[in-house]
């Protein structure tokens, strides 16, 4: 049986979202931890972490979860009392709609759970008016391979970010994002080694292929400081000024009710 909805925390979708924003070339991938419960007889998700997942194969339309990846996943939810109850990924400039090869991998997950569920995020799309349009959809799929359609509701939580999910943003999303770049590199660097250990001419050919593979990892690590560690750099910085200037207002507040 469908779900009937899935709450996500606003921390949940924020990380899920920014997630999605760093990478406009391939899908980004990540699972969801949280609890189900029933409520009058209908099944509801609650989703109040996120992990981010290393993507082993990058593309730009498709994306997949290793056995290996989800076992940990039910490990780590294991240990703090949750489940794996859903996955995310997202839908760089293509629709928001599951493709067949989703629908495929939302069916296989849900035969561990028909309660599992997907999130899709599309972004970099524009509309009729060139404004850029984000949009988010919550689904499963039916025994036919039909996409059912899930209501999703984002929750407000207070505080709005914890510190598990800060940590997540601001190092476990970059370090993971560096180390796909770095891995990627490697890979084409050993390929390109063991092709030339059989050819005694192959020197000037080498050097081109390091310099190349040198310069598309520069020009990644240079996308990913623009697009994510700057902002987030930004982003603390603001959110340390804000709090100082309320830790201010509290002090002058506490001093005006002390001289009363």
């Amino acid at each position: 049986m469908a779900l009937s909805a899935v709450h996500v925390s606003a921390e949940v979708h924020m990380l899920c979202l920014s997630y999605s924003l760093c990478t406009e070339k391939e899908e980004t991938l990540a699972l969801l931890l949280g609890t189900y419960y029933e409520e009058n007889g209908k099944d509801f998700a609650n989703v109040d972490r996120c992990l981010i997942l290393t993507r082993k194969d990058k593309r730009k339309d498709r994306v997949e979860i290793s056995d290996e990846q989800l076992s940990n996943a039910i490990e780590e939810a294991e240990a703090t009392g949750t489940k794996v109850v859903g996955w995310s990924h997202s839908h760089p400039h293509i629709t928001v709609f599951p493709s067949h090869v989703d629908l495929n991998t939302q069916r296989s997950m849900q035969l561990l759970d028909n309660r599992f569920f997907g999130l899709i995020f599309s972004c970099f799309n524009t509309d009729s008016t060139l404004a850029e349009r984000i949009q988010v959809t919550c689904f499963q799929a039916g025994s036919d391979g039909s996409r059912i359609s899930i209501p999703l509701l984002i929750m407000p939580r207070d505080p709005f970010i914890t510190q598990q999910t800060l940590t997540q943003l601001v190092e476990k999303l970059p370090t993971t994002l560096l180390r796909e770049e770095r891995e990627a590199y490697d890979r084409c660097t050993s390929m390109h080694h063991e092709h030339d250990d059989d050819d005694t001419h192959a020197g000037a050919d080498e050097i081109i292929a390091a310099s190349f593979h040198g310069g598309l990892l520069v020009r990644s690590l240079a996308l990913l400081l623009d697009r994510l560690i700057s902002p987030l750099v930004q982003f603390c910085v603001d959110r340390h000024e804000r709090n100082l200037k309320e830790i201010q207002t509290l002090k002058e507040s506490s001093n005006e009710e002390s001289s009363c």
